[in-house]
């Protein structure tokens, strides 16, 4: 091979292991986990918002909370 094609091939390999080191970043990973922090956060929101309407059959929590066992 002569001097021109290995240079043109080394600056090929060098393009190549650019783009792969490039694809290594913690940001994406980072950025792939919001969105699955904010349905998990909406699905607990609602849970405990399920726990209250069983435990005092409504929604409105601006209601006082009375126990039933109080003396």
């Amino acid at each position: 091979m002569s001097n021109q094609a290995l240079a043109a091939r080394e600056e090929q390999d060098r393009k190549e292991a650019e783009a792969r080191d490039k694809d290594n970043g913690w940001v994406k990973v980072f950025v792939a986990w919001i969105p699955m922090g904010i349905i998990s956060f909406v699905v607990c929101a609602l849970m405990m918002l399920g726990m209250f309407w069983i435990e005092h059959g409504t929604l409105n929590i601006g209601i006082d909370i009375t126990s039933p066992f109080a003396a």
